[in-house]
């Protein structure tokens, strides 16, 4: 029975600052399932583009695949 029970939700936590470790997740993505703790102590990039077939997206991932190799010369991933 619920009435022993009384729902308190969690405080939201505090926004990421420099220097501290970001959550672990997995994502799906075009290979695959990915988990972030995978990357640890290695550079890594997030892109996110604010909607799909928009001149800022194009211009985006243009600069980003133009980018790619000087990205893997310094193992960034």
């Amino acid at each position: 029975m619920m009435d022993d029970m009384t729902f308190q939700p969690s405080a939201p936590p505090r926004p990421l600052r420099i220097g501290d470790v970001a959550p672990d997740f997995v994502a799906r993505t075009t290979q695959g399932e990915m988990r972030l703790s995978g990357y640890r102590r290695r550079w890594l990039l997030f892109f996110s583009h604010p909607a799909d077939f928009t001149p800022v997206c194009t211009t985006e991932f243009v600069a980003l695949a133009r980018a790619a190799e000087r990205f893997s010369a310094v193992d960034f991933h």
